[in-house]
């Protein structure tokens, strides 16, 4: 590519990707002297203001995350010509993405440590109230530095939200990452938190698996395969995969949000709990040969306390040693005259000048951790469950399944079978089946009346009675208060009780005076 220098400082080298609302270029900062990437708008976008204007707020908000493990923004602006760019730091080792591709499944510990450095992305995000809504392998960049080679970083942080904005319509462009979507997000709804968590599930189970949990096209069908069944257990597509790795990813997985991890932090303390029980993998024999010649030889005796060897070894004096020769001749001369009364003698001999020697066919292995018999619960409610596992020893996760009636309060499946032994205070993740006369009562503050009962009837619950009151706030006719609150569970048919505003409250001729 010749020299095109984009507002008379970046000059344009070659080009990274493409996506649906820009392409990404490998650059050189002139004034800076350092290679960057430069992300360029596509024209379509460029003239939407309302994408632009969406556009420039987010790039600022994203430019104020700082984390090893997000990808910095050094620059935003707009050449003369009318294409807006972002400048951000060049990351050299290619995408997660381009990864999978190459090698399909990733190792245990790979797929773990991604994960977690993922997370730590997140975290940091959110604590700043910034949301993705666009991870996927694509967004996870390896640093590939010469002694890190499995830093990652991730990239287009709140980049995703201005594209909600644009009125232009080009939904294979915004809808790009449907298969990594949360059903919310896909069905349009408030999203937070737990939905970038829901995505990084998805990739953590591609990471494990080399496949995604569902291979959809359109986001409608993410909420239908959903309702249909859950994905199948990780561990049931890849054997390796741990149980406490199921359980982390199924939680990630829920349908509904609540249901998943509070927050980023609570994901990156059961991540770094497995990561750290896995043993380490080496990509090939090369790297496998090189750690062999790089682990120090094993001790000898003669080794110092201070040279690995447990306290109490000494090395022995010379005089010893020439005293123990000394026995060990006299011992075998005296064998050809009272062999007993020698063996004897040089066993006496030697404890009195070595000491007891130790016994090594009574020294045990130092015990792992205790693995237990998980006890059957299926059948059980989720209570009765709950109490069982504790009593044997494990933690519990719950996640929820559509179910018959008679299934509805009950475990359905668990997922260490029974007779299965695993380590003591494992997770056990329990799938527990919720009848379908069970309904979530919507989120209704805010809309107006027949809004409301329109949500209500689609979620299968009943107008209980609607009180008036007074609102300085809330415009009159709108729902200023909602009985029970949302998400609430309830039987179908159930009442939900509102409350509408008249708007401010008129002062009386009293109060006036």
């Amino acid at each position: 590519m010749g020299k095109n220098l984009i507002d008379n400082r970046y000059d344009l080298r070659d080009l990274l990707g493409s996506g649906g609302m820009a392409e990404v270029f490998l650059a050189h900062d002139e004034v800076l002297d350092r290679d960057i990437a430069l992300k360029l708008l596509k024209d379509r976008y460029a003239e939407d203001e309302e994408f632009v204007e969406r556009f420039r707020r987010e790039a600022r908000s994203a430019a104020a995350l700082a984390s090893a493990y997000i990808v910095p923004i050094f620059d935003r602006g707009e050449t003369e010509d009318g294409t807006y760019y972002i400048a951000m730091e060049y990351v050299p080792g290619g995408t997660l993405k381009d990864r999978l591709k190459r090698t399909g499944a990733s190792p245990l510990s790979t797929a773990a440590e991604v994960a977690l450095q993922t997370a730590e992305a997140l975290h940091a995000a959110h604590q700043r109230g910034v949301i993705h809504r666009d991870v996927k392998p694509d967004n996870i960049l390896f640093a590939d530095y010469e002694h890190d080679s499995e830093h990652v970083k991730v990239a287009d942080f709140g980049i995703a939200r201005a594209t909600e904005a644009t009125t232009i319509s080009h939904p294979g462009d915004i809808l790009g990452s449907v298969k990594y979507m949360s059903p919310e997000q896909a069905a349009g709804d408030q999203i937070g938190p737990a939905s970038d968590l829901y995505s990084l599930g998805v990739v953590l189970y591609e990471m494990l698996t080399g496949t995604v949990p569902f291979a959809v096209d359109i986001p409608a069908d993410i909420s239908v395969r959903h309702a249909e069944e859950p994905p199948p257990y990780p561990s049931k597509v890849n054997p390796e995969v741990p149980k406490s790795m199921d359980a982390v990813v199924m939680k990630l997985l829920e349908r509904d949000p609540d249901d998943r991890y509070g927050s980023a932090a609570e994901l990156i303390e059961d991540l770094r709990e497995i990561r750290d029980g896995l043993p380490s993998v080496t990509s090939s024999s090369d790297e496998a040969t090189t750690a062999a010649m790089a682990t120090p030889p094993a001790p000898t005796l003669t080794q110092s306390a201070s040279d690995g060897i447990r306290p109490g070894r000494r090395r022995l004096p010379q005089f010893l040693i020439a005293l123990v020769a000394f026995v060990v001749v006299l011992g075998i001369i005296g064998s050809f005259v009272l062999p007993n009364a020698a063996t004897a003698g040089i066993s006496e001999i030697l404890k009195g000048v070595l000491g007891d020697l130790p016994d090594r066919t009574k020294q045990d292995d130092p015990p792992g951790p205790e693995e237990i018999r998980v006890p059957d619960v299926e059948g059980l409610t989720e209570q009765e469950a709950r109490e069982r596992l504790a009593e044997a020893g494990f933690k519990t996760e719950i996640r929820h399944r559509d179910s018959s009636e008679e299934g509805a309060g009950r475990v359905l499946d668990q997922s260490v079978s029974v007779r299965e032994k695993v380590e003591e205070d494992s997770k056990i993740l329990l799938t527990v089946g919720e009848g379908s006369q069970v309904a979530r009562v919507p989120d209704l503050i805010g809309l107006s009346y027949p809004e409301a009962e329109s949500k209500l009837e689609e979620s299968g619950l009943l107008l209980g009675g609607v009180n008036e009151a007074p609102s300085n706030t809330v415009p009159a006719g709108m729902i200023t208060k909602q009985d029970p609150p949302p998400r609430t569970r309830l039987d179908a048919n159930a009442y939900v009780y509102l409350t509408t505003s008249v708007g401010p409250p008129e002062r009386s001729s009293a109060g006036r005076g």
